[in-house]
């Protein structure tokens, strides 16, 4: 509260405990006290305000800190995404897929099949082969080996989107 509304406020009090004054109304002792306070709740309230505004804030502590960054952040992307994304923004090599791309659908593959079809990839190979498409199952595969040499050319991207489809095609 300002000091100019206190004032205010401390005048409105006065001039409505002076009309009833005026009025003859019979206010006694109660009255009296009634005025003064509201008088002093209207200071307190004022000198209260006062004391805040000269204070300093408090800095946030670290819990407040994380709150609000955690409303005002952009939500992270998972590096395993960003990871997969500039992979396969470029050319895919055979060990790109073999070592990094094949872990990630592996997890899909096995995933989906177990959700779907209660299919577990390494315990029933055979199962998830005939759900899979061939060029799903060749990457996916338990029994696949490392390529002998590393950076010949791997899976394009039409073969990525051939393995990603099927994949979702499971359910």
């Amino acid at each position: 509260m300002s000091r100019r509304r206190a004032l205010v406020l401390v005048a409105l009090a006065t001039t409505a405990f002076g009309l009833a004054a005026l009025w003859g109304l019979p206010l006694g002792g109660a009255g009296l006290r009634l005025y003064l306070v509201a008088i002093v709740a209207i200071m307190l309230t004022a000198l209260l305000a006062e004391v805040t505004r000269a204070i300093p804030p408090a800095p946030p502590s670290a819990f407040e800190e994380a709150l609000r960054r955690r409303r005002t952040a952009t939500p992270d992307r998972p590096g395993t995404l960003v990871e997969l994304e500039s992979l396969l923004a470029g050319r895919l090599s055979a060990g790109d897929v073999h070592f990094r791309l094949r872990p990630v659908l592996r997890e899909i593959a096995s995933s989906r099949l177990q959700a779907a079809y209660g299919v577990d990839l390494d315990a029933a190979p055979e199962a998830a082969r005939r759900l899979l498409s061939p060029e799903a199952w060749e990457l996916v595969r338990p029994d696949r080996e490392a390529p002998d040499d590393r950076f010949r050319p791997g899976l394009d991207i039409a073969g990525v989107r051939v393995v990603v489809d099927t994949l979702e095609a499971l359910g």
